[in-house]
């Protein structure tokens, strides 16, 4: 582990300070801070992203690979983007690519990898979107519904990477594309 980060300091966000007792230690924004405490940490931190965070991983790169394949005009632009970066960009400078984000949020609204919110359990009566929930209800945030809406998104079924760039008072209706807005699925519990 100190080995690979002395030989490609580029891939830590933070300055790496030092070396101990099989510890890292880096130099962050906000303080020094342990990084990892031995090399299985680090295999057991990336056993779990193998094991347990690939499938949705997969799936969000498989659909924005799909979209810059099928549309042209979003590869050239990402590919322009992409040949702005020096030959060994760090995270943190792929990280802040404008357009890059913006095809990685719209592959996730137009696909999102999970479907619904956690559920929640009315703890007391009360009126949303015009329905009365009464204690007990389950309500669940369908997230794939929120990113279909016309008056949220217009044109959703299109691939627009551009709506993420938009800034807020270009947005006719005064709506954050970043905002969760939860069309909903009601359940009553009995």
């Amino acid at each position: 582990m100190e080995k690979a980060a002395l030989e490609h300091p580029n891939l830590f966000t933070a300055e790496v300070i030092g070396f101990g007792n099989n510890l890292v230690y880096v130099n962050h924004p906000q303080g020094i801070q342990q990084l990892l405490t031995s090399d299985r940490q680090l295999r057991d931190e990336l056993m779990t992203l193998m094991l347990t965070g690939h499938e949705t991983t997969a799936t969000a790169i498989a659909w924005a690979l799909y979209w810059i394949h099928r549309l042209p005009k979003v590869r050239q632009q990402l590919l322009a983007e992409l040949e702005k970066l020096d030959d060994f960009p760090s995270p943190m400078e792929i990280a802040k690519l404008p357009y890059l984000t913006a095809v990685c949020q719209e592959t996730l609204r137009i696909y999102p990898v999970a479907m619904l919110t956690f559920p929640r359990v009315v703890q007391q009566p009360m009126e949303l979107l015009g329905y009365e929930l009464e204690p007990g209800t389950v309500v669940v945030g369908s997230i794939y519904l929120t990113h279909q809406r016309e008056d949220l998104y217009p044109e959703p079924k299109q691939f627009k990477p551009e709506r993420f760039l938009e800034s807020i008072s270009a947005i006719g209706n005064k709506v954050s594309y970043h905002a969760v807005l939860p069309s909903l699925l009601l359940v009553a519990c009995q």
